[in-house]
Protein backbone atom coordinates (compact mmCIF):
# COMPACT_ATOMS: atom_id res chain seq x y z
CA UNK A 1 0.00 0.00 0.00
CA UNK A 2 1.26 3.46 -0.89
CA UNK A 3 0.64 6.64 0.98
CA UNK A 4 1.00 10.33 0.21
CA UNK A 5 3.99 11.80 1.91
CA UNK A 6 2.75 14.29 4.47
CA UNK A 7 5.28 17.00 5.23
CA UNK A 8 4.43 18.56 8.56
CA UNK A 9 3.74 22.29 8.31
CA UNK A 10 4.06 22.52 4.43
CA UNK A 11 0.56 23.90 3.97
CA UNK A 12 1.37 26.79 6.29
CA UNK A 13 4.17 28.33 4.13
CA UNK A 14 3.42 27.26 0.52
CA UNK A 15 0.28 29.38 0.07
CA UNK A 16 1.87 32.72 1.11
CA UNK A 17 4.94 31.97 -1.04
CA UNK A 18 2.80 31.31 -4.13
CA UNK A 19 0.88 34.55 -3.61
CA UNK A 20 4.10 36.54 -3.44
CA UNK A 21 5.45 34.99 -6.66
CA UNK A 22 2.20 35.69 -8.51
CA UNK A 23 2.15 39.24 -7.23
CA UNK A 24 5.62 39.89 -8.65
CA UNK A 25 5.05 38.11 -11.96
CA UNK A 26 1.83 39.84 -13.00
CA UNK A 27 3.18 43.44 -13.15
CA UNK A 28 6.37 42.27 -14.85
CA UNK A 29 4.47 40.33 -17.49
CA UNK A 30 2.14 43.27 -18.13
CA UNK A 31 5.05 45.68 -18.62
CA UNK A 32 6.77 43.28 -20.99
CA UNK A 33 3.57 42.89 -23.01
CA UNK A 34 3.19 46.67 -23.26
CA UNK A 35 6.77 46.96 -24.50
CA UNK A 36 7.94 49.02 -21.51
CA UNK A 37 10.63 46.52 -20.53
CA UNK A 38 13.60 45.69 -22.78
CA UNK A 39 12.64 43.01 -25.28
CA UNK A 40 8.91 43.10 -24.62
CA UNK A 41 7.79 45.34 -27.45
CA UNK A 42 10.15 43.73 -30.00
CA UNK A 43 8.77 40.26 -29.35
CA UNK A 44 5.20 41.47 -29.73
CA UNK A 45 5.97 43.26 -32.98
CA UNK A 46 7.69 40.22 -34.44
CA UNK A 47 4.69 38.05 -33.59
CA UNK A 48 2.30 40.53 -35.19
CA UNK A 49 4.44 40.76 -38.31
CA UNK A 50 3.86 37.09 -39.10
CA UNK A 51 0.05 37.12 -38.91
CA UNK A 52 -0.88 40.79 -39.09
CA UNK A 53 -3.69 41.24 -41.69
CA UNK A 54 -2.39 44.72 -42.49
CA UNK A 55 1.04 43.33 -43.35
CA UNK A 56 -0.53 40.61 -45.49
CA UNK A 57 -2.65 43.19 -47.34
CA UNK A 58 0.42 45.32 -47.96
CA UNK A 59 2.27 42.37 -49.46
CA UNK A 60 -0.71 41.61 -51.70
CA UNK A 61 -0.89 45.20 -52.92
CA UNK A 62 2.82 45.11 -53.68
CA UNK A 63 2.35 41.94 -55.73
CA UNK A 64 -0.57 43.47 -57.65
CA UNK A 65 0.92 46.92 -58.12
CA UNK A 66 -0.10 48.86 -61.25
CA UNK A 67 2.01 47.96 -64.28
CA UNK A 68 0.95 50.94 -66.36
CA UNK A 69 -0.81 51.13 -69.69
CA UNK A 70 -1.32 48.10 -71.91
CA UNK A 71 -2.75 47.90 -75.41
CA UNK A 72 -5.78 45.67 -75.98
CA UNK A 73 -7.31 44.69 -79.30
CA UNK A 74 -11.08 44.60 -79.74
CA UNK A 75 -13.20 44.28 -82.87
CA UNK A 76 -14.75 47.17 -84.75
CA UNK A 77 -18.55 47.23 -84.72
CA UNK A 78 -18.76 45.63 -88.15
CA UNK A 79 -16.61 42.66 -87.10
CA UNK A 80 -14.08 43.25 -89.85
CA UNK A 81 -10.85 44.20 -88.09
CA UNK A 82 -9.16 44.76 -84.76
CA UNK A 83 -8.75 48.19 -83.20
CA UNK A 84 -6.43 48.97 -80.31
CA UNK A 85 -7.51 50.43 -76.98
CA UNK A 86 -5.19 51.60 -74.19
CA UNK A 87 -5.91 50.70 -70.58
CA UNK A 88 -4.21 50.82 -67.18
CA UNK A 89 -4.13 47.44 -65.48
CA UNK A 90 -2.90 46.03 -62.18
CA UNK A 91 -0.71 42.95 -62.03
CA UNK A 92 2.95 42.07 -61.84
CA UNK A 93 5.84 42.11 -64.27
CA UNK A 94 5.77 38.31 -64.44
CA UNK A 95 4.87 37.28 -68.04
CA UNK A 96 2.21 34.79 -66.97
CA UNK A 97 0.54 37.26 -64.59
CA UNK A 98 0.60 39.97 -67.24
CA UNK A 99 -0.98 37.64 -69.82
CA UNK A 100 -3.71 36.66 -67.35
CA UNK A 101 -4.49 40.32 -66.62
CA UNK A 102 -4.73 41.09 -70.33
CA UNK A 103 -7.18 38.25 -71.03
CA UNK A 104 -9.33 39.32 -68.07
CA UNK A 105 -9.44 42.84 -69.49
CA UNK A 106 -10.50 41.48 -72.88
CA UNK A 107 -13.30 39.55 -71.18
CA UNK A 108 -14.35 42.74 -69.39
CA UNK A 109 -14.99 44.35 -72.77
CA UNK A 110 -14.16 47.64 -74.43
CA UNK A 111 -14.55 50.99 -72.71
CA UNK A 112 -14.73 52.94 -75.96
CA UNK A 113 -17.64 51.25 -77.71
CA UNK A 114 -15.73 48.57 -79.59
CA UNK A 115 -17.15 45.05 -79.95
CA UNK A 116 -16.01 42.37 -77.55
CA UNK A 117 -13.88 39.50 -78.81
CA UNK A 118 -13.89 37.31 -75.68
CA UNK A 119 -17.13 36.22 -73.95
CA UNK A 120 -17.79 38.13 -70.74
CA UNK A 121 -17.89 35.07 -68.48
CA UNK A 122 -14.53 33.62 -69.53
CA UNK A 123 -12.21 32.99 -66.58
CA UNK A 124 -8.45 32.54 -66.63
CA UNK A 125 -7.73 29.24 -64.89
CA UNK A 126 -3.98 28.99 -65.40
CA UNK A 127 -1.19 30.56 -67.45
CA UNK A 128 2.21 29.08 -68.23
CA UNK A 129 5.03 30.51 -70.38
CA UNK A 130 7.60 28.03 -71.70
CA UNK A 131 11.30 28.59 -72.42
CA UNK A 132 10.75 29.70 -76.02
CA UNK A 133 8.05 32.26 -75.21
CA UNK A 134 4.89 30.30 -75.97
CA UNK A 135 2.06 31.31 -73.62
CA UNK A 136 -0.27 28.46 -72.61
CA UNK A 137 -3.67 29.88 -71.64
CA UNK A 138 -6.05 27.62 -69.77
CA UNK A 139 -9.49 29.25 -69.94
CA UNK A 140 -12.90 28.25 -68.65
CA UNK A 141 -15.40 26.46 -70.87
CA UNK A 142 -17.30 29.71 -71.41
CA UNK A 143 -14.87 30.46 -74.24
CA UNK A 144 -16.63 27.72 -76.22
CA UNK A 145 -20.09 27.69 -74.64
CA UNK A 146 -20.73 31.43 -74.95
CA UNK A 147 -18.88 32.19 -78.16
CA UNK A 148 -21.04 33.54 -80.98
CA UNK A 149 -19.28 31.31 -83.51
CA UNK A 150 -18.65 31.84 -87.19
CA UNK A 151 -15.34 31.79 -89.01
CA UNK A 152 -14.79 35.52 -88.75
CA UNK A 153 -15.79 35.57 -85.09
CA UNK A 154 -13.30 32.84 -84.21
CA UNK A 155 -10.51 34.54 -86.13
CA UNK A 156 -11.11 37.86 -84.38
CA UNK A 157 -11.18 36.18 -80.96
CA UNK A 158 -7.93 34.32 -81.49
CA UNK A 159 -6.10 37.24 -83.05
CA UNK A 160 -7.40 39.56 -80.36
CA UNK A 161 -5.94 37.35 -77.63
CA UNK A 162 -2.65 36.67 -79.40
CA UNK A 163 -2.06 40.25 -80.49
CA UNK A 164 -3.01 41.77 -77.12
CA UNK A 165 -0.59 39.49 -75.27
CA UNK A 166 2.30 39.84 -77.72
CA UNK A 167 1.94 43.61 -78.10
CA UNK A 168 2.65 44.00 -74.39
CA UNK A 169 5.50 41.49 -74.11
CA UNK A 170 8.03 41.16 -76.95
CA UNK A 171 9.26 37.88 -75.47
CA UNK A 172 6.04 36.11 -76.51
CA UNK A 173 6.45 33.98 -79.63
CA UNK A 174 3.06 32.25 -79.68
CA UNK A 175 -0.13 31.46 -77.77
CA UNK A 176 -1.66 28.04 -77.13
CA UNK A 177 -5.25 27.80 -75.88
CA UNK A 178 -6.64 25.16 -73.55
CA UNK A 179 -10.14 24.90 -72.09
CA UNK A 180 -10.69 23.48 -68.61
CA UNK A 181 -7.21 21.96 -68.73
CA UNK A 182 -7.73 20.16 -72.04
CA UNK A 183 -6.29 20.80 -75.48
CA UNK A 184 -8.67 22.51 -77.86
CA UNK A 185 -9.06 21.51 -81.52
CA UNK A 186 -11.13 24.61 -82.32
CA UNK A 187 -13.75 26.86 -80.77
CA UNK A 188 -16.58 25.88 -83.13
CA UNK A 189 -14.80 24.01 -85.89
CA UNK A 190 -13.59 26.92 -87.99
CA UNK A 191 -9.98 27.58 -86.92
CA UNK A 192 -7.44 24.85 -86.12
CA UNK A 193 -6.11 25.20 -82.57
CA UNK A 194 -4.09 21.99 -82.41
CA UNK A 195 -0.97 24.16 -82.61
CA UNK A 196 -0.06 27.47 -81.05
CA UNK A 197 -1.11 30.74 -82.61
CA UNK A 198 1.99 32.26 -84.16
CA UNK A 199 2.64 35.93 -83.53
CA UNK A 200 2.72 38.34 -86.47
CA UNK A 201 -0.48 37.34 -88.28
CA UNK A 202 -2.40 40.29 -89.63
CA UNK A 203 -5.90 40.87 -88.30
CA UNK A 204 -7.41 41.22 -91.75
Amino acid sequence: MTHDLDVPGRSRWIAPFVLVVIGLALPTGYLAWRGLLPGGGETLSAARGADDPAAETGAMMEELRPVGSVVLYFSDRSGERLISEMRDVAGSEDPSSRAASIVRELAAGSRSGLARTVPADVEVLHVFVDDVGVVYLDLSGDLVDRHTGGTRGEILTLRSIARSISANDPRVSGVRLLVDGRELDSIHGHVDLSRELRIGVESG
